[in-house]
């Protein structure tokens, strides 16, 4: 490589980098940190009345299945498959949001440190900065406007909102936006690189683990395949009109049998987990844009930040903003006069973007949630918002690389300006104006005057006005001024949005989260009365996830929305004893005596089945198994740490199976008024010979090589059904002494096996996730297609570029007899 073609590729990942190390200068300075506020937690004012817990999306969903994760490949060798963490058990291969086959996230899992996300996501952001300047480069912007388009994604605050919040696989899959309009750009210009590239490039933002950006990608790039196809169908005909569409479902097809391992096991697990997965309308109303949200283009913590955010909903899903330098280059890009129709394109990407992220009030959303497919599964209209910023940011390039190409007349030049300048001077004096008129009158301001004033107190705000008014008015000094403006302009872009990034982005030392406590010590010190895992029941805000996590605990209510159904029916009867959002009982009515003693039975007998050994509440406990054995305080209130004396073991026998009395789910109809030691309700008895004897309770041995495999021992004087405390699903199978036996499913939803026969037995449990064979089979089909493709593309490349391969002539002799 010659060392300006060098020179060419490592000038721009310099400056893309040194911005994410400003942005990121805390994780710089703290690398084994976390990227979360372990002072506060963030507010949420969708979910009102129900506490959050410190920290954010990071500690308390992907950090305790990362450390769970971590576990199990240290211990076995391998990565698991069933998730034994939360809810009785449930498929971690098939979960959405698990992303167990993102080739990326296999770096941290190898490395182990929990701050490897973190730095994996910094990673993602460069990636993006880089598909950003390649999109920029390929639309034909020059490398310094390039470079400033892929700053402003990489730092855009909607992108650094999110990464605040710890939505990882939220980011992972964004940052993939750019290079999937990059490769759509080059197969629309017949480029056989584009459509190489394309299908990995789908297929990996599916394999993030948050299929909601995938699909707003997909239905992205339909449109403009369609617009694509109706332009060429007027141009050359229907057969020509037909050709974007045939390769684009081609390659879609393709992307989709890469992604298959991970696609086929989550459609085959979706039919198991909560019926209610699909939303309503009115659920899907909140986490939108709001009017007040506009004011948020003057500085992106105009409405606060995530810890004392006064808008509606909350900060990461709703910020509003691009900075303000950007929000004028991207005007000027906006208005460009050379290639307007080159741009009209990103900017009906924006617009339309921003439209559907208000939600149902702009009618676009409400349109599209009833016409297509899979749109009732996702809750957020605001996440169009990554395709939104993506948008603007090529915007700003363009408004950059018009000035920098001298894109105006001098006599325009002076116009804009002029104008610029005034509308710049205007802003600052009303935002002045405003902010003075809401520290006067602060006790009856309004949101909107509170946003002026967080406007003005903010050093980012002023720093890009005072920049833009700098440059603005030196550049007139300058024979090119306009090239000068577009050095200064879009330096004042970086920073602007380099200073906001590390304003917000916080980090805090991983002990802060999963260090010692009372809870845990209380736990471990008394351990010992189940055989098995332990068990325990808490809500998060009472003790997290990730803290259970990292003592091996199982919780049985974990904070992760995917679920299966009949697990469910039976466990959130607990609820009531474990939320604190839930109202107490107050014992005074006429019927609360009894309705207190009905839920205690019921939770009594579900903890029991579920082997939860250990209860973390803030209240009354009104179930006679559980006894108190230690008292920790927390911040709002003080809570106990209960200790099951009566919980079964995670794996026992039982004599017969036991009918169902009554006709709703297992945890109101029938798990109160049965000894389950008698015996498993189940819809017949696997066993043949009912009257026959049969072994009474029997406590089994319980041991694991992991998740995925169970092995218990037990020894019987009769045949007897073996209850295992795990969720039921399809792809458990089991062998009884080696031989091949049913798992059926008892008590609404655990594991139950036939042991027949008498003397020593050995029963063995292992979980193959349902579709993953075949779904590995048209993975690894895909890729080879992939390959295949690849190898045809390049040759007709090389012919269309007069290659040809041939055998090199055999040289004459030098010497002749």
């Amino acid at each position: 490589m010659r060392p300006s073609s060098l020179l060419k590729t490592v000038v721009p990942i310099a400056v893309l980098a040194a911005v994410l190390a400003v942005s990121f200068h805390r994780l710089l300075e703290a690398p084994d940190s976390l990227i979360a506020n372990g002072a506060r937690p963030n507010v949420d004012h969708s979910q009102r009345g129900r506490a959050r817990e410190v920290g954010n999306d990071l500690t308390s969903v992907f950090l305790p299945r990362f450390l769970f994760i971590v576990g199990q490949i240290r211990a076995t060798g391998k990565a698991p498959t069933w998730d034994a963490l939360g809810f009785g058990g449930r498929p971690l291969v098939g979960n959405p949001q698990a992303g167990c086959y993102y080739p990326p996230v296999w770096l941290a899992w190898h490395s182990g440190r929990p701050s490897a996300l973190g730095w994996l996501t910094v990673a993602h952001l460069l990636w993006a900065g880089l598909g950003v300047y390649s999109l920029s480069r390929a639309i034909g912007f020059g490398p310094p406007a390039a470079v400033l388009a892929g700053a402003c994604f990489e730092a855009s605050p909607y992108l650094i909102a999110h990464t605040f919040e710890g939505h990882y696989p939220h980011v992972w899959a964004a940052c993939w936006y750019p290079w999937g309009f990059w490769a759509y750009l080059l197969s629309q210009r017949r480029n056989p690189l584009g459509d190489w590239a394309l299908p990995p490039i789908l297929a990996l933002t599916f394999l993030t683990g948050h299929p909601q950006e995938w699909y707003y990608l997909i239905l992205a790039l339909t449109v403009w395949v369609g617009v694509d196809a109706v332009g060429e169908w007027r141009a050359g005909g229907a057969r020509a009109g037909l050709r974007p569409a045939a390769r684009w479902a081609f390659l879609l097809g393709l992307s989709l049998a890469m992604c298959a391992i991970d696609l086929i096991p989550q459609a085959m697990a979706g039919g198991w987990s909560l019926k209610n997965t699909a939303l309503s309308l009115t659920q899907m109303n909140r986490y939108r844009l709001h009017s007040l949200n506009l004011l948020q283009l003057l500085n992106p913590l105009a409405l606060g930040g995530p810890g004392d955010y006064f808008g509606e909903d909350n900060y990461w899903e709703t910020v509003f903003s691009i900075g303000l330098t950007p929000l004028v280059l991207a005007v000027l890009g906006a208005a460009r006069r050379a290639d307007r129709v080159l741009m009209r394109p990103w900017l009906v990407l924006l617009g339309v973007t921003v439209v559907f992220a208000c939600g149902k009030q702009l009618g676009l959303y409400s349109l599209l949630y009833a016409l297509l497919p899979g749109m009732d599964r996702f809750r957020v209209p605001a996440r169009t918002l990554f395709l939104a910023s993506l948008g603007a940011s090529v915007l700003v390039g363009a408004g950059a690389d018009s000035l920098w190409r001298l894109g105006y007349a001098d006599a325009d030049w002076r116009r804009v300006r002029a104008r610029l300048r005034g509308i710049l001077v205007g802003t600052g004096a009303l935002v002045s104006f405003l902010a003075t008129v809401s520290w006067r009158f602060a006790s009856n301001g309004g949101g909107d005057l509170q946003a002026f004033r967080a406007v003005a107190e903010s050093p980012a705000f002023w720093l890009g006005l005072v920049g833009m008014l700098a440059v603005l008015t030196g550049a007139g000094r300058f024979k090119r001024g306009q090239a000068v403006a577009a050095w200064g302009l879009g330096s004042v872009a970086v920073l602007e949005l380099a200073f906001s990034a590390q304003a917000l982005l916080v980090c805090t030392p991983v002990k802060t989260f999963l260090g010692d406590d009372p809870i845990g010590r209380a736990v471990r010190i008394s351990e010992g009365p189940l055989d098995g895992p332990v068990r325990l029941a808490s809500f998060g805000t009472l003790y997290p996830d990730a803290r259970a996590a990292a003592l091996g605990l199982e919780k049985i209510n974990v904070n992760d929305g995917f679920q299966i159904q009949h697990a469910a029916d039976v466990y959130q009867s607990l609820y009531p004893l474990l939320d604190p959002a839930r109202p107490r009982s107050t014992g005074q009515g006429p019927m609360d005596e009894v309705v207190e003693e009905r839920r205690g039975k019921l939770a009594q007998a579900v903890c029991d089945l579920m082997g939860v050994g250990y209860l973390v509440t803030d209240r009354h406990v009104p179930m006679l198994g559980f006894e108190p054995i230690a008292t920790a305080g927390l911040a709002t209130s003080a809570v106990s740490v209960y200790k099951n004396q009566t919980a079964l073991p995670r794996a026992y026998l039982v004599p017969r199976a036991l009918p169902m009395r009554g006709t709703g789910p297992a945890s109101g109809s029938g798990l109160d008024w049965f000894d389950p030691r008698s015996g498993v309700i189940m819809a017949q008895d696997p066993l043949p010979d009912p009257s026959g004897p049969r072994q009474p309770f029997t406590p089994a041995e319980w041991s694991a090589t992991g998740p995925d495999e169970v092995v218990i021992h037990v020894e019987t004087e009769a045949p007897g059904l073996l209850v295992i405390g795990n969720t039921w699903m399809p792809g458990w199978s089991a062998t009884v002494d080696a031989k091949a036996a049913r798992v059926e499913r008892g008590n609404h939803w655990q594991q139950v096996v036939a042991v027949p026969g008498t003397g020593a037995h050995e029963v063995v449990l292992q979980y193959n996730p349902p579709g993953l064979a075949t779904g590995s089979a048209l993975s690894g089909a895909g890729l080879v297609l992939w390959s295949g493709l690849g190898l045809v593309l390049a040759c007709r490349w090389s012919r269309a570029q007069g290659w040809e391969w041939r055998t090199r002539p055999r040289a004459a002799p030098v010497f002749t007899s």
